[in-house]
């Protein structure tokens, strides 16, 4: 088992940011997934895409608004991202950032 992390500590504001790529030949899960606006001005608008093998496949898109001071939004439920598939994380400021958490073997 080789636990590991995965994060983006701040955006390039709406450009698309890679989390986290699976690998050939491993087997990626993430546990849990932590979004969080740590701007004390603006309110933070994170686009989610889980791409499928082929890396071009929008599997799954979501949109999250944070607003400035709420606490930081926890997703722990199980997310496989299969080799060649990945998960890209796109905001509208630049003070957010994203956490994930999970395993690679």
């Amino acid at each position: 088992m080789a636990l590991k992390s995965w994060g983006i500590a701040s955006f390039t504001v709406d450009t698309w940011t890679q989390l986290v790529e699976g690998q050939a030949g491993e087997e990626t899960v993430l546990f849990s997934l932590l979004l969080t606006n740590y701007s004390t001005a603006d309110e933070a608008n994170f686009d989610v895409r889980h791409y499928a093998a082929d890396g071009t496949t929008v599997n799954f898109q979501w949109v999250l608004a944070k607003a400035v001071g709420e606490t930081p939004t926890a997703i722990q439920a199980p997310i496989v991202v299969p080799p060649g598939g990945k998960i890209e994380v796109k905001c509208d400021i630049a003070d957010a950032s994203v956490l994930a958490s999970g395993e690679a073997k």
